[in-house]
């Protein structure tokens, strides 16, 4: 869920809707951004929009959801 009515049409344009299962692939402390993935392909985003993105956090196991990124 976007926390964020600005950044939710953004948000829209790449997926990210309710219910859409999203990865971290990369968080490196001291880089502005993240990358993540989310219905077959990844994308960089900055923490900052991050940040107004509501997750759920679970696993890959969970899901029984293969992770080949």
């Amino acid at each position: 869920k976007v926390t964020d009515e600005n950044f939710a049409p953004e948000a829209t344009l790449m997926g990210i809707v309710p219910g859409t299962v999203i990865f971290m692939l990369e968080n490196a402390p001291f880089k502005k951004h993240i990358k993540i993935a989310l219905r077959g392909y990844s994308v960089r985003i900055s923490k900052n929009d991050a940040s107004k993105i509501e997750i759920l956090k679970t696993s890959a196991r969970h899901l029984n959801i293969s992770r080949n990124f």
